[in-house]
């Protein structure tokens, strides 16, 4: 899961989730590079199984994300060829330019 911020507004963050194919597991992170910084900062990392089910994590206060800042969902597999997906729930605010 990737996504760029709209220049003009501010995402944000409400939840996250991830599943994993059945009988494997991976760990991940949530990257975010603010506008104007090189590197990306880990926002929130998880674990995720696929006999646990799904991973759900609501955030106890929204993530404030500025426009053009690049969100990116990261995980890695302990499984020969598994699959994962991810997903994120974010509100779109109109902040002008």
């Amino acid at each position: 899961a990737i996504y760029t911020v709209p220049a003009g507004y501010t995402a944000y963050m409400m939840k996250g989730t991830a599943t994993c194919q059945a009988g494997a597991d991976a760990t991940g992170d949530m990257f975010i590079r603010y506008y104007g910084q090189s590197s990306f900062r880990v926002g929130h990392s998880f674990e995720v199984a696929g006999t646990g089910g799904q991973y759900l994590y609501e955030f106890a206060s929204p993530i404030p994300i500025p426009g053009k800042s690049d969100i990116d969902i990261r995980t890695s597999v302990r499984s020969n060829n598994a699959r994962i997906t991810a997903a994120f729930d974010i509100i779109l605010v109109e902040t002008g330019v």
